[in-house]
């Protein structure tokens, strides 16, 4: 009897308990604990979801998190080393759920996941989607963050932004109100996609690797590199409003294909090397830079 006594009080502790475990101790966030006890331990019902950190240092969905207008934050972080795994599902407002076309609301400030401060480096967020939020789909500030594998879709600004010396890798930036990907000084931007977005499809400052993305049909520039000695290689930038890629000075341009841009193909300017690119079809080819060999501009050798 007392054993049947003990087990029912573990089954109601485990039922009403704020903080659920799922296989490994990673904790679960879902739509139910969000809007009603708060997920875990520093958290409190509604949203935004607070990572405070004192529940553990890795969380996962087991829902889609559902906001009910742009003025609305998914999961706000106020430690640093957090991992979430969106594990497919989706942080999305309630006017975009089911949505065909670009539901982006018109004003608004809320965000995904949004890191609260600097000092909380290390973040990491992967596999989902953030649609529709009022400001920026996923803003990382933190050094030493990573976005792996997820979308960033119908925000009315940036799509996703991370800090200093951080990743992304393998993501895609569609139809933001403004930049598709922006990133801080010595990130490495690789494998992603940024189409149609409202600013530049990815932009960020000095010290960056930026290689394997494709960024096309953006309003202003496909990649643009604010800073210093960055190397950009490897990428596709077409059919974009302003430039294909941009650099201020002191990068490495190579193996880049650069086509129909309204502006430049490479708008390059002091101290900079390009090497092995293909540019045609652009408002104007190359403006700056250095030619190391083996480009091609509407397919003869560049001047």
């Amino acid at each position: 009897m007392k054993k049947s006594i003990r087990t029912i009080q573990l089954i109601l502790a485990i039922i009403f308990s704020p903080t659920l475990l799922a296989a490994g101790g990673v904790i679960e966030i879902n739509q139910v604990c969000a809007t009603q006890l708060g997920c875990f331990s520093g958290d409190t019902s509604g949203y935004p979801v607070t990572i405070t950190g004192t529940a553990g240092s890795s969380y996962r969905l087991t829902s889609d998190l559902v906001l009910a207008n742009s003025n609305i934050s998914g999961i706000s972080i106020t430690a640093p080393d957090i991992s979430i795994d969106l594990n497919g599902f989706s942080i999305i407002s309630q006017a975009c759920v089911g949505a065909t076309s670009n539901c982006a609301p018109a004003t608004g400030n809320g965000r995904g996941i949004r890191v609260q401060s600097v000092l909380y480096n290390g973040v990491s967020v992967k596999n989902g989607k953030v649609i529709g939020m009022g400001q920026t789909g996923i803003s990382l500030i933190g050094s030493y963050s990573r976005i792996e594998n997820v979308t960033a879709q119908w925000n009315r600004l940036t799509g996703m932004f991370v800090g200093q010396n951080s990743w992304v890798n393998k993501s895609g930036a569609f139809e933001n109100g403004g930049d598709g990907i922006r990133f801080g000084d010595g990130a490495n931007i690789k494998d992603n996609t940024a189409i149609s977005n409202g600013g530049n499809g990815l932009k960020g400052f000095s010290s960056a690797v930026i290689e394997g993305n494709i960024a096309n049909d953006n309003v202003a520039d496909g990649i643009f590199a604010q800073g210093a000695a960055s190397v950009i290689t490897g990428n596709t930038a077409s059919s974009n409003g302003n430039d294909g890629i941009a650099c201020a000075f002191d990068c490495l341009v190579t193996n880049n294909i650069v086509s129909s841009n309204v502006s430049w193909g490479l708008n390059i300017f002091f101290r900079i090397a390009y090497r092995d690119n293909i540019i045609y079809g652009n408002g104007l080819a190359v403006n700056g830079g250095v030619n190391m060999g083996g480009n091609l501009c509407g397919g003869a050798v560049c001047p």
